[in-house]
C-alpha cells in the first residue's frame, strides 16, 4: 500500500505539494540512465524540486533541479570485444564480479566528491531519496540520513539478491534468473541448475559486494547502518521489467515493473538520417552493441565475415560504430553506412527497418518489441543471454554467439528473419 501512495504522490502531485527529491544515480552507462532520465523529467516536470547526482548533467537545467556532476571521474564503461577471457568460471559469475567491481568504483569515487560530502553535512532537507539498485547498496544510508522514504530504481529484471530484500517469491522452478540463459519451458536439470545459479548469484552479492560497500558506507556515514538490514526497508522498487517480454511472476506491493518506460516518442531524428531511411528501398537492417560495447572491436577475422556477408545482400546495412576505429586492411561494403550516435527508437520504428542485430540489451530489446521489428541477437555480457533467449520463446528473434558467427550463419540467420519473421 505505501508503494503504490508513493507512485500516485509522485505521479499526480499539483504544484501546491510538491516534494524535495534526492536521487543518487552513480551509473555512467547510458543505456541504464535512458530509464533513469525519464523518471527524472516527469518529477521535474510536475515541480517537485530534485538535488540529482549523476554522470549526465544538463546543459541548461531548470530551476527546480540542482546537480551534482560525476562527468568525467570514472571512465566510459566500454567492453573491447577483442578481449578474450581465459577463465574456468561460467560465464554469470564472471559476469556479476565485473558488475560488482564497476558499481564499486563508482562508490568510492562518489564517496571521496567535496561536492557530495557537503551535501551529507549540510542542514538539507528531502522527503524522498532515489538510489539505483544493482551492484552495491553503499547509498542507501542516505535515507536515515535525511529520515525519508527509499526508492529503488532497477535498469534489469528482478535481481536474485532484490528478491530476498523485500520478500519477492524466487519461484526458480519456473521464472529464469537474471544470472541465467533460460527460457519459459525449462526441464528439470534446468530448473535444478537455475536455482543453483541463484544461490550461488546471493553468496557471490553478499561477500563480494555488501561487505566491502559496507566499507564504503561506514567511512562516508559513519558506523551503524547495517547495509542488510537497510536494503529490507525499500519503500518501493521501480523495475525496468514487463511481463510481455520477460516472464509472468508474483510481485509484492513494493516492486512494480515498468518495463518500457524510457521510450519517447518526442525524440528528433536527424534529417540527414530521414532521408537515409526513406530512400532504401530493398529496406534496412540496423546493427548496434549499444553504448557499452564497440562493434569496432570485434575481432578482426569475424569483421571480415560479417563484412562478406552484408556484401551479398540488398538491403542497406546502417551501423552504429566509428568507421575511424576499424583498421586499414578492414574493406567496408558500400551498402553500409555507419555513424556515430543513432537515436535507436526512432531508427527503428522506421518503417523501412527490418531487421534489428542486437547484443540483446534489455532496453534495446524494449525498443524492438514496440517498434514490432524482428532481431538477430548476439549476446555478449550480464542479462542479454536470458533476452535472446525470451525473444527466441516468444517467435520474435534468431540468436548467434560471437564465436559461432561466420559469412554463412549470419547470411542464412538474415535471410531468413527477412522472408519468414516479417
Amino acid at each position: 500500500m505505501q508503494a503504490r501512495l508513493l507512485l500516485l504522490v509522485l505521479c499526480c502531485a499539483s504544484a501546491a505539494h510538491t516534494a524535495r527529491i534526492l536521487a543518487v544515480l552513480p551509473t555512467n552507462t547510458k543505456s541504464h540512465y535512458a530509464m533513469y532520465g525519464r523518471i527524472i523529467d516527469a518529477l521535474v516536470s510536475r515541480q517537485h524540486h530534485l538535488t540529482v547526482i549523476s554522470h549526465f548533467p544538463r546543459r541548461d537545467p531548470p530551476i527546480n533541479l540542482e546537480e551534482i556532476s560525476l562527468a568525467g571521474t570514472i571512465p566510459e564503461i566500454a567492453n573491447n570485444l577483442t578481449r578474450q577471457q581465459s577463465t574456468f568460471k561460467p560465464d554469470f559469475v564472471r559476469n556479476l564480479e565485473q558488475i560488482i567491481k564497476e558499481c564499486l568504483q563508482a562508490c568510492e569515487v562518489v564517496s571521496r566528491m567535496p561536492s557530495v560530502r557537503a551535501l551529507l553535512n549540510s542542514t538539507a532537507h528531502f522527503d524522498l531519496i532515489i538510489v539505483e539498485v544493482f551492484g552495491s547498496e553503499c547509498f542507501l544510508p542516505l535515507g536515515r540520513r535525511f529520515n525519508a522514504p527509499v526508492v529503488g530504481l532497477l535498469s534489469s529484471v528482478v535481481l536474485p539478491w532484490v528478491n530476498d530484500q523485500i520478500a519477492n517469491p524466487e519461484a526458480p522452478s519456473y521464472i529464469p534468473s537474471y544470472v541465467t540463459s533460460y527460457g519459459q519451458r525449462m526441464n528439470l536439470w534446468d530448473r535444478f541448475l537455475n536455482t543453483f545459479a541463484i544461490i550461488w548469484a546471493k553468496a557471490i552479492y553478499r561477500y563480494k559486494s555488501q561487505v566491502p560497500s559496507q566499507v564504503i558506507a561506514d567511512m562516508l556515514f559513519g558506523p551503524g547502518d547495517n547495509l542488510e538490514l537497510l536494503a529490507q526497508n525499500y519503500s518501493l522498487i521501480l523495475a525496468n521489467s514487463h511481463f510481455s517480454i520477460n516472464e509472468v511472476r508474483p510481485l509484492v506491493p513494493a516492486l512494480v515493473e515498468v518495463g518500457g518506460l524510457h521510450l519517447n516518442d518526442a525524440i528528433k531524428m536527424p534529417k540527414d538520417l530521414r532521408r537515409i531511411l526513406d530512400n532504401a528501398n530493398e529496406g534496412v537492417v540496423y546493427w548496434s552493441f549499444g553504448s557499452m560495447s564497440r562493434i569496432e572491436t570485434i575481432p578482426h577475422e569475424k569483421l571480415v565475415q560479417i563484412f562478406a556477408a552484408m556484401s551479398e545482400l540488398p538491403q542497406l546495412f546502417l551501423v552504429k560504430m566509428n568507421r575511424a576505429m576499424l583498421s586499414n586492411n578492414l574493406t567496408v561494403p558500400e551498402n553500409v553506412y555507419a555513424m556515430d550516435w543513432i537515436p535507436q527508437y526512432k531508427t527503428l520504428c522506421h518503417p523501412n527497418v527490418k531487421i534489428f542485430i542486437s547484443h540483446g540489451g534489455l532496453l534495446g530489446t524494449q525498443e524492438a518489441v514496440a517498434c514490432g521489428v524482428p532481431m538477430l541477437v548476439v549476446p555478449l555480457y550480464a542479462d542479454q543471454a536470458l533476452n535472446a533467449r525470451a525473444m527466441y520463446d516468444r517467435g520474435l528473434s534468431l540468436t548467434l554467439t560471437l564465436p559461432d558467427i561466420t559469412k554463412d550463419s549470419i547470411k542464412n540467420a538474415l535471410h531468413n528473419l527477412l522472408s519468414n519473421y516479417r
